[in-house]
């Protein structure tokens, strides 16, 4: 009968659209599962870049925080700048996975092509320097090519940024796992970034070198191009299954690119202006308590290239393992805006909490050197423990907090690429401010600890706004909570007592095995910092200077380690250094001396007869704890053949054209950052 043969066709054709909404299914399934190990390489190669640039443009700007501070704003401005318009971009283009693919490949060919400029860079920034004269207030952009800097590595991080929400928009193809697909996003991409972060430092470089680390890099993002369009090609097209059959009304809604709710309705205009305020807040504190920390550390496990790698994968580390926290629950969970409040509140009170507690640091250090194998594996180890302690927590709570923003903030497929992009930039501008501001100004005029304590209050006010909006709470509570952190932090701000300074001064990294020798004759770490006297404490930009004295005499710390001193043995060490470089040449008239330290060196070379001398130092508060040694170094600074130069000493050399017929290198250590470019 025709009836029951319409009927037969359409169970025929039910069976064979099932068949084919499995098989659609199955290879998206499949596409994501290949997708991700793309996106943990894509952070990982990001990191690799920004740790290579850092390192190879130091070479060239020098080692001064306006040098440094130019790569990290670069680096954040470009990630900024790309989400936000990327994301504006792909949220009505199809072909997603094809120009993620042309993004990857070109931030291979770019990092390739910056690579090679870099390596002639010194001859380019020489003549940058010398024709272009920049009068500027703004130490970041003074006189010193820093815009050039900023615009090499602003392009190929802006190529970086564009590949987030190209990541997300790929992945995330259900209005039901919107906040699950961008939480795995962000976990996997930041878990590589770890990987990046410590293989750099502690591997890649040292047995590849900067060039084979560099093409390590390249030849990653140019296998994720080549992957992406692979897996682009291997999805069937929607296209290509409706010219098979149509697609029964019933099974339209099974297919994965489908919505399979109804779309969930936007989020409110204040709820959605609340979420981007406590984002970009996010953003400074979190980028804000990186430079306030590693300040603090280096004073504990010093001030390496491996310190500085342990610092950032430790930092890395804790936000991946936070934006792992609630991948499977954050799409389930109702009072999302509750949840991110008490992320912020519990972060807040974790930094408040601990903060009076840091100058226990030498002590942890110190017990852990007891009774670990005192190896280079042995003492890296004890540097992470020791970053982990302060880190751990606070960054777990950041790295579950922005998947959690960007659930409420984005909620539906159609405008994630836009609403993620918006979000991502931000937070990276916040990065950007918070970094900037500690450096210049928040250390230099309150100090490390007090910078930490009114930075947490950021992570404060975005509780308390967030708390006051979570509809699942009553209103006694959106009061009392609040008021109650308020007190709170009000009440840690006036018993909160000022950190050891001596403790922290005695430089347990570098004189760990002397200290444990003296424990183990029974004197403790704190009477043992009880023989110096602390005359001049100064937290400046570049970092901790301070002047102790003790029954030997006065000795100059830079970090926690002596640089400088009066005993026998010092001032010998200090006046040879100058003396020996000018007795060997037969007629010294120009010569400059790296490094000031106590002033020794500087005076002993004003003793013979030379014409001029330039003393290039990079700290100013090593300057202004000269006043101490100036009876030990013939009032050196005072003196008329002496011109004083702050900045850095290797990029003085590299952009001056004055010759000199003697060149003296007054820091000795090679193995501290900055010291080895010498």
């Amino acid at each position: 009968m025709p009836g029951d043969e319409a009927q037969e066709i359409g169970r025929a054709q039910e069976v064979i659209c099932a068949a084919i909404v499995n098989k659609v299914e199955m290879a998206i399934s499949i596409q994501k599962r290949l997708l991700l190990p793309l996106f943990f390489l894509s952070g990982f190669s990001a990191l690799v870049y920004e740790v290579i640039w850092a390192r190879m443009l130091t070479l060239v700007y020098g080692s001064t925080i306006e040098a440094v501070s130019a790569v990290v704003t670069a680096f954040m401005a470009g990630l900024a700048m790309g989400s936000y318009f990327m994301g504006r971009w792909i949220d009505k283009r199809d072909n997603i996975l094809l120009i993620y693919s042309i993004t990857e490949f070109g931030i291979g060919i770019v990092s390739l092509s910056l690579y090679f400029i870099i390596i002639y860079l010194p001859d380019i920034h020489s003549t940058f320097h010398n024709i272009v004269d920049i009068k500027s207030s703004f130490a970041l952009f003074n006189n010193n090519g820093y815009i050039l800097e900023f615009l090499l590595v602003f392009v190929p991080t802006t190529l970086m940024g564009a590949t987030f929400p190209l990541m997300v928009k790929s992945y995330v193809s259900s209005r039901n796992y919107v906040g699950e697909g961008m939480s795995i996003i962000y976990a996997i991409n930041t878990l590589g970034a770890v990987f990046g972060a410590f293989l750099t430092g502690f591997f890649l470089i040292p047995y590849f070198g900067v060039m084979g680390t560099v093409f390590t890099a390249v030849t990653i993002n140019t296998l994720l191009a080549l992957a992406a369009y692979l897996i682009k090609r291997s999805l069937p097209a929607r296209s290509a299954i409706s010219a098979i059959t149509p697609i029964p009304p019933a099974f339209q809604d099974n297919v994965t690119w489908r919505p399979l709710r109804p779309p969930i309705s936007h989020t409110e205009p204040i709820v959605a202006f609340s979420v981007l305020l406590v984002t970009t807040l996010s953003g400074f504190a979190s980028l804000a308590y990186q430079i306030a920390w590693t300040r603090v550390l280096t004073m504990v496990i010093g001030n390496s290239v491996y310190a500085f790698a342990t610092i950032l994968t430790t930092f890395l580390a804790g936000i991946a393992l936070g934006s792992f926290v609630f991948i499977r629950q954050i799409d389930r969970i109702k009072d999302k805006i509750l949840l991110l409040g008490i992320l912020q509140l519990s972060l807040w009170l974790s930094v408040v909490t601990f903060l009076p507690r840091v100058d226990s640091l030498p002590s942890i250090f110190l017990s852990l050197f007891r009774h670990l194998p005192a190896n280079f594996a042995g003492v890296i180890f004890i540097e992470f423990i020791v970053t982990f302690t302060v880190v751990l927590i606070p960054t777990i709570l950041m790295g579950a907090s922005f998947p959690v923003a960007a659930r409420i903030y984005v909620n539906t497929v159609d405008s994630i690429g836009e609403g993620l992009g918006r979000l991502y930039a931000v937070n990276t501008v916040g990065a950007i401010f918070g970094s900037f501001l500690t450096g210049f100004i928040f250390i230099p005029t309150l100090g490390v600890q007090k910078t930490i304590f009114f930075i947490s209050a950021l992570n404060l006010f975005s509780g308390i706004i967030l708390i006051g909006q979570a509809g699942s709470l009553r209103k006694t509570w959106r009061i009392s909570v609040p008021a109650f952190s308020v007190i709170f932090f009000l009440y840690c701000g006036a018993t909160n007592h000022d950190w050891n300074k001596n403790l922290l001064n005695r430089g347990v990294y570098i004189y760990a095995d002397w200290i444990k020798s003296l424990s183990d004759n029974g004197i403790s770490l704190t009477d043992y910092s009880k023989e110096f006297k602390l005359v001049s404490y100064e937290e400046g930009r570049h970092g901790t200077v301070s002047v102790t004295k003790t029954v030997n005499g006065l000795s100059l710390q830079i970090n926690g380690k002596t640089d400088a001193g009066t005993t026998d043995t010092d001032m010998r060490t200090q006046t040879l250094i100058a003396a020996l470089p000018l007795m060997a040449h037969p007629q010294p008239r120009d010569i400059a001396i790296i490094g000031l330290g106590s002033g020794v060196s500087l005076g002993a070379a004003e003793q013979f007869p030379v014409k001029r001398i330039d003393c290039i130092e990079i700290m100013e508060e090593v300057v202004k704890a000269n006043r101490y040694f100036s009876s030990f170094n013939h009032n050196a600074l005072n003196n008329p053949k002496t011109k004083l130069i702050i900045g850095d000493g290797r990029n003085h050399l590299m952009t001056t054209n004055k010759k000199y017929d003697v060149i003296i290198s007054e820091p000795s250590n090679p193995w501290i950052t900055g010291v080895s470019n010498i």
